[in-house]
């Protein structure tokens, strides 16, 4: 299924390209026989517009609510507030408990796309008290990854020890808390990115690279064998500024328009594969948690393709590495 970002700035501006945008998803899960739900983002706003902007736009999403194919969540239908808690946003604890209330008042189920360190405060969370009441009214706890992980000139070898650290310091404890508050808990995972068009003012091409899928489904063996989650968030289907993209994307470099810097899947030395690599990768795994199985610790590359070779297992990825894994990345720079 698939999560339909509402930013509320759009719902500020009466945005009927949003709605449509809504609209076309709606039609191709009813197609295809998917599900989808309403993510909404509160990036950019201030906590006195945004609960007016939730409540106008109730009828849109009770309306939503109503198709065949919507997403239940524990015999509610879902939705998604990202954002509330972040140090860079603008939503104050008492209006986070304001868009609970109203939420909660409409019988649905509320999934928090929290700051990475909403369990124990600090780092991206809001310097403000009140903030662990309120992620743990969640009734599912969604943590915000991207970024969080990949190696600072450093190695290949340390970007898996970057993911590897994070399952044991976050995802494994972060589970335990939300059962302990009666959450369902559901972690970000994300292919890799490139913020070359990003408007920093700083060269970030291909700052997180994807070795063939093993950067994503490192992710994925720990969410799912080591902490033994039972749904995970994958971003993001279309984000191109971040790159973080899990559509098609171009197999080469001589597949990219002439003159222009965009991601392309060789990007990264001895790898070849298809343009829906990404989407066949979290295919798997989503296979996996569907039939309540763990996945293989080694990424199995597609046919005629050629992906990197297997990195040191799990267990043993602190200990010296020879190899691709342990040279350094041939493109370097700090998320």
């Amino acid at each position: 299924g698939v999560w339909k970002q509402r930013f509320i700035s759009n719902i500020l501006r009466n945005s009927s390209f949003n709605d449509r945008v809504a609209g076309n998803v709606e039609a191709a899960c009813e197609a295809t026989g998917r599900v989808w739900a309403t993510m909404y983002d509160v990036s950019g706003q201030h906590g006195d517009v945004v609960l007016g902007a939730l409540e106008e736009d109730w009828p849109k999403l009770e309306a939503w609510m109503q198709g065949d194919r919507y997403l239940h969540h524990r015999g509610r239908p879902a939705v998604a507030v990202w954002g509330m808690g972040f140090r860079s946003r603008m939503v104050n604890v008492s209006t986070a408990h304001a868009v609970l209330d109203f939420f909660e008042s409409k019988n649905v189920t509320v999934v928090g796309g929290t700051p990475t360190w909403w369990r124990t405060g600090g780092h991206d969370v809001m310097n403000t008290t009140g903030w662990d009441e309120v992620f743990r009214r969640f009734a599912v706890i969604s943590p915000w990854t991207v970024g969080r992980y990949s190696s600072v000139d450093g190695t290949r070898l340390e970007t898996l020890q970057s993911i590897d650290n994070y399952v044991t310091q976050f995802i494994i404890p972060d589970l335990a808390e939300a059962r302990r508050v009666g959450a369902d808990y559901m972690p970000v995972v994300w292919p890799g990115g490139s913020a070359q068009h990003e408007s920093r003012g700083v060269e970030h091409w291909n700052r997180a690279p994807r070795f063939g899928g093993w950067f994503l489904w490192r992710q994925l063996y720990n969410a799912i064998n080591r902490a033994g989650v039972d749904m995970i968030y994958g971003a993001m289907v279309d984000e191109v500024s971040e790159g973080t993209a899990y559509y098609k994307i171009a197999s080469d470099n001589a597949s990219v328009p002439v003159n222009a810097k965009l991601l392309y899947n060789d990007v990264d030395p001895g790898v070849r594969v298809p343009t829906d690599w990404w989407m066949q990768v979290a295919g798997k795994a989503a296979e996996a948690l569907r039939a309540g199985q763990n996945v293989s610790e080694v990424l199995e590359c597609c046919e005629g393709c050629s992906c990197p070779p297997a990195p040191p297992a799990a267990d043993v990825v602190s200990e010296e590495s020879v190899g691709y894994w342990s040279k350094p990345l041939f493109d370097k720079g700090a998320w």
